[in-house]
């Protein structure tokens, strides 16, 4: 029990140097602590600014716990972009999954803030209830490089002659947003996963058409959506199909509330696109019209694209257009693989590419005419 004192002793000394060089006193800032169940203290005493709001986060009830996420590995409870801060200690050697869960930091912080991580690199064995990793200082830089964040300090503390206890802090910055382009909806910035100049030109093509029945897969965060919505006709039929792990209540309430102010009828269907129950549900959508607009934007790889193409290709009217994503490959993902696809679409149909940069990784729009 006394080294895990040393331990929370080690963190309160390491953190109250993060808070003094790095948290603005003179600014309103929100605070997450990730892991903050009391077991032996708590950073909220030094989080007593009354510009700042602090809130314990953690995977179960109990003491400094202001929200519990129903999942450790997904924290649908938060928002996007919500924190200014972000903090943990003695919590990361304890979690099954550390790149799954850094990913989950850098979405809910907002861009600009800040994340402190402090981990031990030497101490005992402690279950609460699983103990998994010691951190490293190049641990600690990988972690940061998986999430996209800026390093800006890692400090490997000492041992003290008094404790078999040592920590590593990681100190990072998100400085860039999630996503390349946003919109703004009911004050609120919705993200789209599209390079700006190459959605917006493939919304002058959808114009031209006068696209009043548009169906996406792959809903994601929305943003590609929302861009529909604004660019289609006033009475758009508007289908969205995913994954429905991919989406909460709150997302989904967010998808729902897009093209009101015209008056548009919008579908969000929470099912693999692939199950052919799926198909019937848009082919009952549509009744007997056909899509003006087919926009696949789904896993990216190969088979699938393919059989979501092959599927909803023959809801297409004759004029109209089908848009797939991501047809610049990334040579060092190869789970992107739709660029394989449209290779051999190309070849069978009249085409045009939408690229921005010829060097570019990733992104890059193909609509093929029908």
């Amino acid at each position: 029990m006394n080294d895990v004192k040393n331990m929370h002793k080690n963190s309160m000394l390491n953190m109250t140097y993060f808070r003094d060089k790095y948290m603005d006193k003179n600014k309103r800032l929100a605070i997450a602590d990730i892991g903050s169940f009391d077991v032996n203290g708590s950073f909220r005493d030094l989080m007593t600014n009354p510009l700042w709001t602090y809130n314990g986060i953690d995977i179960r009830e109990g003491k400094n716990v202001d929200i519990v996420l129903e999942d450790g590995d997904k924290w649908s409870e938060l928002k996007d972009e919500s924190y200014d801060i972000i903090i943990s200690g003695n919590t990361f050697e304890h979690i099954k999954h550390p790149w799954i869960v850094i990913k989950e930091i850098r979405r809910i912080l907002r861009c600009g803030g800040f994340v402190c991580i402090i981990a031990p690199n030497i101490c005992p064995l402690h279950r609460v209830t699983l103990d998994c990793w010691r951190y490293l200082p190049d641990g600690m830089q990988v972690l940061a490089d998986i999430a996209g964040l800026d390093v800006i300090e890692i400090i490997a503390d000492d041992k003290k002659p008094d404790c078999i206890v040592a920590d590593t802090i990681l100190i990072a910055k998100k400085s860039k947003r999630d996503f390349p382009y946003y919109l703004k909806h009911n004050e609120q910035d919705v993200g789209i996963a599209q390079l700006e100049s190459e959605i917006n030109n493939f919304g002058k093509i959808i114009s031209k058409i006068k696209a009043k029945t548009i169906l996406e897969i792959g809903t994601f965060r929305g943003g590609t959506l929302l861009f529909l919505s604004k660019i289609a006709d006033r009475n758009a039929t508007i289908i969205s199909i995913d994954l429905p792990e991919k989406q909460n209540d709150d997302s989904l309430k967010l998808l729902e509330s897009f093209g009101k102010e015209k008056n548009q009828d919008i579908h969000i269907i929470l099912q693999d696109c692939h199950f052919p129950n799926t198909l019937q549900q848009v082919k009952n959508i549509l009744k007997s019209r056909k899509l003006d607009v087919l926009f696949i934007d789904e896993n990216h790889s190969y088979c699938s694209t393919k059989q979501s193409f092959v599927t909803y290709k023959h809801l297409v009217r004759k004029g109209g257009i089908i848009g797939l994503h991501d047809i610049v490959p990334i040579p060092t993902s190869p789970i992107h693989q739709v660029h394989i696809l449209w290779n051999e679409i190309k070849q069978k149909y009249k085409y045009e590419e939408i690229i921005e940069n010829k060097n570019q990784y990733g992104f890059g729009i193909g609509v093929v005419y029908l």
